[in-house]
């Protein structure tokens, strides 16, 4: 007999019975975490990705159709959307 595993992917939660600052708090986080998925998918949508692994070049230029996606984002891309998260 086999164990199998089971994988939560999502949760639901609420906050409904929490104070004013809690909420406040959590609908900041909320704010700062669309401003920066936004700042990532222009960046993505507007220029040309290009990394390398295991000396095979990959290329994701949405434009040009040229669609691998890597499996994360570099570091580096920070820099390149001057990303100032607060």
């Amino acid at each position: 007999m086999t164990k199998s595993t089971i994988v939560i992917r999502s949760t639901k939660h609420t906050i409904k019975f929490t104070n004013k600052q809690k909420k406040s708090t959590y609908y900041d986080f909320i704010k700062e975490y669309r401003r920066v998925a936004q700042l990532y998918m222009d960046f993505l949508w507007n220029w040309v990705y290009v990394w390398e692994v295991n000396d095979a070049i990959y290329i994701l230029d949405i434009k040009e159709n040229c669609l691998d996606v890597p499996k994360f984002l570099d570091k580096g891309i920070n820099n390149l959307i001057l990303l100032n998260s607060s």
